[in-house]
């Protein structure tokens, strides 16, 4: 699986995809330290950052994090001395009560090659981020959270492209996006508890421009796609 995902990560144009995270503007650099203020305070000990990309979600890492993405022209580029080690999130390569924190920052959206089906992929990441947490381990999560109404149209956005043309639909990594209504059922009471949740106030000006997580073949301002990045704090029972 981890090969057949990571073989459209090897042109030309995902090469210039990665160079995008490297471009840390005035707006990005204010908000990972907004960010890193909001989260500081439930990272602790040992820590591995999933879907990290170049590794610049955060400014701030603790020694030794161990950044994981399943593109290996991100891990190439990593900005900091994190330990880079390409692998796919849903199985991951640690032990068991390995990590005392859990990073996903910006990366759900991302989960799964078929996201019509998105729930099959999102279970395992969170079963296997329940599995390498010590007990009493945090798992934070980021990410930009929409309208249920959004989330049904960009649902039936992948429906459509996928049910006209596989192809096309497999090729590029198109994101979806998800609800409040939706997101609460990834972390199930029964593994997580939830220790914080919060609403992540964007500058004016990232809502104008285009993201790198929306730069594939179709680049969208993020004003086309109304959402507000939410923190959660989840506890390993």
């Amino acid at each position: 699986m981890f090969e057949k995902l990571s073989e459209k990560f090897t042109s030309k144009e995902n090469k210039a995809y990665a160079q995008k995270f490297l471009e840390m503007d005035g707006d990005t650099y204010f908000f990972n330290r907004y960010l890193e203020k909001k989260i500081n305070p439930y990272l602790r000990g040992k820590m591995l950052e999933c879907c990290s990309a170049t590794s610049t979600n955060y400014l701030q890492y603790p020694p030794n994090t161990i950044s994981v993405d399943i593109n290996h022209q991100m891990l190439k580029h990593i900005v900091n001395e994190n330990i880079p080690v390409a692998a796919d999130i849903q199985s991951l390569p640690f032990a068991g009560n390995t990590f005392d924190s859990v990073l996903i920052a910006h990366g759900i959206h991302h989960v799964g090659e078929d996201k019509v089906h998105y729930i099959d992929y999102i279970k395992p990441v969170i079963a296997e981020a329940h599995r390498i947490l010590k007990n009493g381990g945090n798992l934070i999560v980021v990410e930009g959270r929409v309208s249920h109404f959004v989330h049904l149209l960009i649902y039936a956005a992948h429906f459509i492209i996928k049910s006209i043309s596989r192809d096309a639909y497999h090729k590029y990594d198109f994101p979806l996006l998800y609800s409040k209504r939706v997101m609460d059922k990834f972390f199930p009471p029964n593994i997580f508890s939830l220790v914080h949740e919060e609403k992540i106030r964007l500058p004016l000006s990232l809502y104008f421009r285009c993201e790198p997580m929306f730069c594939f073949k179709f680049p969208l301002p993020l004003i086309l796609l109304p959402q507000r990045p939410v923190i959660y704090v989840l506890r390993k029972r």
